[in-house]
């Protein structure tokens, strides 16, 4: 008896909020990503309403949808890199994201991947524009973005 209300408990403990080993951690950026691209110092991001495919791949474009306090320094080298985004939501106690990206040179295509792990079942939103820094993405290629909940 005593071993089987251990068991519950930890089961239960393990199964919700951070305390669930797929939220151990922080967000985790993989393949061919180069970096992650923080927008929380930006106070106006001017297209985000209306997007959900974020592609930039030169200065102007990004001079078009941040406001001049994100302007001090250029974050990204568009001569060799581009920055892509894809804004989500996920909720949840706690959530983490893991943003992947892979490029397949035969098809010419970037896939973009966000797995958005939830724990827990309070109702907590958290939204992430999933901004990161990739190599420069050529004209001729398509960039593919996906969304996994888990």
């Amino acid at each position: 008896m005593m071993k089987t209300s251990v068991a519950i408990i930890v089961t239960v403990i393990l199964s919700s909020c951070q305390y669930s080993p797929k939220c151990w951690g922080d967000d985790k950026n993989k393949g061919e990503i180069i970096r992650e691209y923080d927008i929380m110092h930006c106070s106006g991001v001017t297209h985000y309403e209306n997007s959900t495919e974020i592609i930039i791949k030169t200065k102007e474009e990004y001079e078009n949808w941040f406001s001049s306090d994100c302007l001090t320094e250029m974050p990204v080298n568009f001569e060799t890199e581009s920055l892509i985004g894809y804004p989500t939501g996920a909720g949840g106690s706690e959530t983490k994201f893991v943003r992947k990206l892979e490029i397949d040179q035969p098809n010419k295509t970037y896939n973009y991947d966000i797995i958005m792990k939830e724990c827990g079942s309070q109702k907590k939103i958290r939204i992430d524009m999933n901004m990161v820094v990739v190599p420069k993405i050529p004209d001729d290629y398509t960039l593919n973005f996906n969304e996994v909940y888990k």
